[in-house]
């Protein structure tokens, strides 16, 4: 009975979200103000100053397969990360220097330049792909 209770809830959670993307997603689409980071110079630290908190928080972008589900991930302010609707990367900790995002799987590393950033939007480029994240706000 409780378990059914619990999955119910993370059911109603994750409809939820998904429809809180969905009208992120469309307003982001008419934001234009995403402030271009090629000096853009962050290093975590655990105590992050406050105009740093730019990229903490929930980043999210469709899904390859289906447009209508988000993937992305959430960076704390404690240097953990944690992965969103991701099957094959778990995301452990996150780094950013200069403006190089690096995310630390079990044993693994990916790192991103940041293309741009914004309260909303942030822009991440490997080689020529760029993954356009916009923020997931609850």
């Amino acid at each position: 009975m409780i378990e059914k209770a619990i999955r119910t809830s993370l059911y109603i959670i994750l409809v939820l979200s998904f429809l809180l993307g969905i009208l992120l997603w469309e307003k982001l689409d008419r934001e234009e103000s995403i402030v271009e980071s090629k000096s853009f110079n962050l290093v975590y630290s655990p105590v992050f100053p406050k105009e740093q908190n730019i990229v903490l928080g929930s980043w999210v972008e469709p899904k390859y397969e289906n447009n209508e589900e988000f993937q992305g991930f959430t960076l704390y302010s404690d240097g953990t990360a944690q992965s969103i609707n991701t099957e094959l990367l778990d995301y452990k900790t996150w780094e950013i220097r200069g403006n190089k995002l690096s995310l630390w799987l079990d044993e693994d590393m990916e790192t991103y330049e940041i293309e741009k950033v914004s309260p909303e939007a942030l822009w991440l480029k490997v080689g020529e792909s760029v993954f356009k994240y916009k923020r997931l706000t609850t």
